[in-house]
């Protein structure tokens, strides 16, 4: 570029906002130049797959057991627990502003192991009907706190959720399936087999 372009060409054009973060400081001109309009169409190319949002097909039914049945009483009762629990976490960051911030961490904990102990008192101890009613909840009103599920009833999603039969690729100078010049077979590995650690 010729000096006195690069020393009075000014204001510089957008799309050098991303050449360093110098020129991202600097007030850079929109004008309509090829470069420009090319910037402007990735940025937004860009923003549309990040901001995407893809949790809205998510079946929530993995993390329930079809066995356990939860009695309407039950149903009932953890949603009361449910929308108090909102109601108080909502709260409590206003109750705890003067406090440190260890005395904060164990205000959260305090609160939550307050709702743990009564969602499993409400559901007869058993985790297995905290989760599926707690999951059941938070899915009918996915506006409200979504944290709820999980921290009322994460054992028992965990033990909901059961472990399947997989298949992976396993290196075989015979196998039918070719990678980066090395060969493959599908081997199905045994849910007994899997190590969780």
């Amino acid at each position: 570029m010729p000096r006195y372009i690069a020393k009075y060409g000014r204001p510089l054009p957008h799309f050098m906002k991303y050449a360093s973060p110098y020129y991202a400081k600097l007030k850079l001109s929109h004008t309509a130049s090829n470069m420009n309009r090319l910037c402007r169409d990735l940025e937004r190319w860009q923003r549309r797959i990040r901001f995407k949002r893809t949790d809205r097909e998510f079946g929530h039914t993995i993390m329930l057991n079809p066995e356990i049945e939860v009695a309407p009483e039950i149903f009932e009762a953890m949603s009361r627990l449910y929308k108090s629990f909102c109601d108080d976490l909502k709260r409590l960051p206003e109750d705890i502003r003067d406090f440190t911030e260890e005395e904060r961490k164990q205000a959260y904990i305090d609160l939550y192991d307050f709702y743990r102990a009564r969602c499993l008192a409400a559901c007869g101890y058993d985790v297995r009907v905290v989760a599926n009613a707690a999951v059941e909840l938070c899915h009918q009103h996915p506006s409200w706190n979504q944290k709820f599920q999980w921290i009322v009833g994460g054992t028992g999603i965990v033990q909901n959720i059961r472990q399947v039969d997989i298949v992976l690729p396993e290196r075989d100078d015979d196998g039918e399936l070719e990678y980066l010049g090395k060969r493959y077979k599908m081997t199905a590995i045994k849910k007994e087999d899997i190590i969780i650690e």
